[in-house]
């Protein structure tokens, strides 16, 4: 049994939704399938919760808990009378009596809702005092989902020109879906990694968290009526509620600790390499008495070199606009009303500089601006995580060696968790934590030729923290990751394109600062991308390049939120893009299985598109 602990990011989201979608009284099934109660491979009385959710066990004097052994004998029963294969392993949710079943086809739907009913009636009859939800849910949306990418052989790549304006169509019949789709991503979802090949292709539609089932439902049937006069009856159709991530990491409050990571347990290097951590060199007030919070923390991709007219050669940082834009004046956080307390971004004001950014982005003549706009590294959220991670160890150390004091490891490992705080704090307190200040960024609004979003940013740092393009050695891949041998240790040499054609299907690499090194392959089929990170600008959507796991990777989580900015490239040691974001859907674990690149190419092309034809020269740093 379990209570609420929805992650922070989508907490305000998550009470709006269930708070909608609650009745006073069980929901009825309408012919025309107009039910909030039921979806594929689950069903709830009255209302359905929003998946995932996080859980931490109730009190056991709640009544409900205290039924729920009780009752036990006889929910058994009616699971059985209704045919229904399940597990005996229950929880509950706010409180929601969770019960695993085994969903075989569609036609469960009305032998679930029926046993679902019959055992919410079980505790309403006894009159409980909290209100208590039913739900059965088969196991498709509870163990991770492997994915993978399309090979270019399936019937569907050489079809999708033909039927995604069809898909478009339809959606935009639908005007909730047309305001609330998010991404389709074409993608073989499954189970299992040693039957992955068999496991179908399929259209995957995200779509905004209030959005229902009866929403879809119509369009859903369409579309897979599209692909059977296509001859492709074995792809399979889904829309899933979700949304797309920044990978920029999210806000927390500087005292706030958590299990998310963000510590950086080496030295701080003076010199950033490819992958580096930075973020906004000041904290930010949530409203005029809030409390401070840190920015967002992302990555330093790589490095750039720029002429202008014909002057000198110049390095500059290169990372993701909606990364650098807090740093902008005009940007501001506010506390948002409700239980959970969540730091939410403000509207931004018309006539400030990041109103004008965002529509226009920033140039290197804009001097005043763009030198008031600064950057730090590490972030000072890394910073005071790495500080409370040092504590931890130092006191844990402590109370060993209190206890056991004869063992020299501990003494030893102690003296260097204190050693290694001090230079930490010494780094800020010298100031070489300073960064540099923005030279150039996108804003939100710009397109490659393709229809590919640009989000960079280039920013022109001090000299003495400068890196290169070298690809970290071997040892920085986890053993599930396939290293790029070739690449290893070695400095990017040249630039190329994401277009999977000229890739061959091989193997694609990154360096983030949230998930390190990690390995995977770009998707045969471009998804097409929704974003709403700034419904005031009207984004649009764009077509990106799809940067997928192996299904093969245990973990398969390529990338999260802190990575945005992560140069991705090949093993011969190509740049081809900058990751900028991925979908994050109901039932898919923390982190991410694929990311939507930028392309390289298409990247200096705009930014050689800037001013007069031929007066800003720009090059992959190569030495």
């Amino acid at each position: 049994m379990a209570y609420p602990a929805p992650p922070a990011s989508r907490a305000s989201k998550r009470s709006r939704v269930q708070d909608s979608s609650s009745s006073g009284s069980d929901m009825s099934i309408t012919p025309d399938g107009r039910s909030h109660t039921i979806e594929r491979y689950r069903v709830g009385i009255p209302a359905l919760q929003l998946l995932p959710m996080l859980s931490i066990d109730p009190p056991p004097s709640l009544p409900a808990v205290s039924k729920v052994r009780e009752f036990m004998p006889k929910i058994v029963q009616i699971l059985r009378e209704k045919n229904i294969d399940f597990d005996e392993d229950v929880s509950a949710e706010n409180l929601t009596f969770f019960i695993s079943a085994r969903w075989t086809s569609d036609e469960n739907a009305q032998s679930w809702y029926d046993a679902a009913k019959d055992i919410r009636g079980l505790f309403l009859s006894h009159s409980l005092t909290r209100p208590i939800k039913v739900e059965l849910l088969s196991w498709q949306l509870i163990i991770p989902r492997v994915i993978g990418v399309v090979e270019d052989s399936h019937p569907l790549v050489a079809a999708w020109p033909s039927i995604n304006p069809r898909i478009h169509t339809i959606i935009d019949e639908y005007p909730k879906l047309k305001n609330g789709w998010r991404s389709i991503d074409v993608l073989r979802i499954g189970y299992r990694t040693d039957e992955f090949r068999s496991t179908p292709v399929t259209i995957s539609v995200t779509v905004d968290w209030d959005l229902n089932r009866v929403d879809w439902m119509h369009a859903e049937q369409r579309i897979e009526a599209i692909l059977n006069s296509a001859g492709l009856s074995d792809v399979e159709v889904e829309f899933e509620r979700g949304e797309i991530n920044q990978t920029a990491f999210p806000l927390h409050k500087p005292t706030r600790a958590s299990g998310l990571g963000g510590h950086i347990v080496e030295d701080y290097p003076q010199r950033l390499p490819m992958g580096s951590n930075f973020g906004p060199d000041k904290y930010f007030r949530a409203g005029h008495n809030g409390p401070l919070v840190h920015g967002p923390f992302a990555t330093i991709g790589g490095y750039l070199e720029m002429r202008v007219n014909g002057g000198p050669v110049k390095k500059y940082a290169v990372a993701c606009y909606h990364c650098v834009r807090e740093a902008i004046e005009g940007f501001a956080y506010i506390e948002a009303p409700g239980p959970y307390k969540e730091i939410i971004k403000a509207d931004v004001p018309h006539g400030s500089l990041l109103k004008l950014t965002d529509k226009n982005g920033m140039g290197p003549g804009m001097l005043q601006e763009r030198r008031a706009t600064t950057f730090e590294a590490p972030s000072r959220r890394a910073h005071n995580f790495t500080l409370q991670y040092h504590d931890q160890k130092i006191e844990q150390l402590k109370v060993d060696i209190t206890l056991d004091p004869g063992i020299p490891e501990n003494h030893q490992l102690l003296a260097e968790h204190v050693a290694s705080k001090a230079r930490k704090i010494k780094f800020f307190d010298d100031g070489r934590h300073r960064l540099g200040n923005l030279y150039l960024c996108s804003g939100y609004r710009r397109r490659t030729s393709k229809n590919g979003i640009i989000d960079i940013a280039l920013l022109e740092i001090d000299e003495a923290r400068m890196g290169n393009n070298r690809v970290p050695d071997k040892s920085a891949w986890r053993s599930d990751f396939d290293a790029p041998s070739a690449a290893c240790g070695s400095l990017l040499e040249d630039m190329a394109s994401c277009d999977p054609q000229s890739l061959l299907g091989r193997r694609v690499y990154k360096v983030g600062a949230r998930t390190g090194a990690t390995t995977g392959r770009i998707n045969h089929v471009k998804s097409d991308v929704n974003m709403d990170w700034n419904a005031q600008e009207g984004m649009g959507f764009s077509t990106e390049y799809c940067f997928v796991a192996d299904p093969n990777t245990l973990a398969r989580r390529i990338t999260d939120r802190g990575d945005s900015g992560a140069f991705v490239f090949t093993n011969g040691r190509k740049w081809i893009g900058v990751a900028v974001g991925g979908p994050v859907k109901a039932n898919e674990p923390p982190g991410g299985s694929l990311v939507y690149v930028t392309d390289a190419e298409e990247t200096i092309k705009w930014i050689q598109g800037i001013g007069s034809p031929g007066k800003y020269q720009v090059r992959l740093v190569t030495s």
